[in-house]
């Protein structure tokens, strides 16, 4: 037997060996990179979301979105206004997170249709209210949306 022969074969097998752990390699580091961008999204967004709905929160926040629905925009103060703008800036902001998990694989279907759906309903709102609507992307899922249930589907 040749002496060769056996070196040959441990240098092949600890090639093959080293290509394994770097596709392994690989696939983590796309994981947690996909991870690190869900977080500091979902950071990102927290933050902003806090500070407006510290502002929104009261007891009568309840009462300015019910003059919406029963009367419209109109009928709100311009300090009504600016309330209700924060509240559904902060609401546009979680939604937009669960949609960036979404896509990222980090929120289920189920979550993200019925997230959708509230979204769909909203988009009239935040287009009055003149909100930063924002990641584009976002914007179009909710026009498909309105889309499939103008259709029936």
């Amino acid at each position: 037997m040749n002496a060769k022969q056996p070196t040959g074969w441990v240098q092949g097998l600890s090639g093959v060996a080293i290509l394994i752990g770097l596709i392994l390699v690989a696939y983590e580091l796309r994981d947690a990179n996909q991870l690190a961008e869900a977080t500091a999204y979902r950071n990102r967004g927290t933050e902003i979301q806090e500070a407006m709905q510290n502002l929104a929160l009261s007891s009568d926040m309840a009462e300015i979105v019910y003059k919406v629905g029963s009367e419209g925009l109109a009928a709100l103060s311009e300090v009504e206004k600016a309330r209700l703008q924060s509240w559904e800036l902060a609401k546009l902001l979680r939604m937009q997170n669960q949609f960036n998990d979404y896509r990222l694989g980090y929120l289920d279907e189920s979550s993200y249709l019925s997230m959708m759906s509230a979204a769909t309903e909203s988009l009239p709102l935040w287009q009055q209210i003149g909100a930063e609507l924002g990641n584009p992307e976002f914007i179009q899922a909710i026009q498909a949306e309105q889309l499939r249930k103008l259709e029936g589907r």
